[in-house]
C-alpha cells in the first residue's frame, strides 16, 4: 500500500491511501508459465505464448516472486506485447481491476537499481504504440 502524508488543520500528520497493490499467491502452474516466458528465445515466441492464453489475467496480477511487479511492467519494453495484452481490456467494458496495472517498481539493470513504471520503461525504449495503449487504458479506467 502506498500512502501520502499530509498535515491537518491541527498540525497532526494524516495518512491517505493513494493505491494498494494486491499480491497474488503464485501457484505452481503460474510459476512454471512465467518461467517459461523468461526462457523463450525470441519476441515471436513470447507473442505466441501470449496469444495461446485463453485469458490474459496472469499478465495483470502482481506477484511477490516478481519483486512485486506484474508481467505488463516486465514486458513493457516491447509495443507488440503491450498492444496484445491491453487490446482485449481496452475494447471491452466488463473488465474490473481491484489493483493498478501501472505503478512504480524496482528495476535492476546490471549493478544499478532504479524505480520505474511500465510507462517510463516504454518511453525509455521508444515504444510509442505501447505508450499510447497504456494511456488509453489509464483514461478508460
Amino acid at each position: 500500500m502506498v500512502q501520502q502524508a499530509r498535515k491537518d488543520g491541527e498540525g497532526c500528520i494524516q495518512y491517505e491511501e493513494v493505491y494498494s497493490i494486491k499480491l497474488e499467491a503464485m501457484a505452481l502452474t503460474n510459476l512454471i508459465f512465467i518461467q517459461g516466458v523468461f526462457l523463450l528465445d525470441s519476441i515471436t515466441e513470447i507473442m505466441k505464448m501470449i496469444e495461446l492464453q485463453p485469458t490474459k489475467d496472469i499478465f495483470f496480477r502482481s506477484f511477490m516472486e516478481l519483486d512485486h511487479s506484474n508481467m505488463i511492467q516486465i514486458l513493457s519494453f516491447e509495443s507488440r506485447f503491450i498492444e496484445r495484452l491491453l487490446e482485449e481490456v481496452i475494447t471491452t467494458d466488463h473488465y474490473s481491476f481491484d489493483h493498478p496495472l501501472f505503478y512504480k517498481m524496482q528495476h535492476t539493470n546490471k549493478k544499478e537499481t532504479i524505480i520505474l513504471t511500465a510507462i517510463e520503461i516504454a518511453v525509455e525504449n521508444n515504444q510509442i504504440i505501447a505508450l499510447n495503449r497504456m494511456i488509453e487504458f489509464v483514461v478508460k479506467y
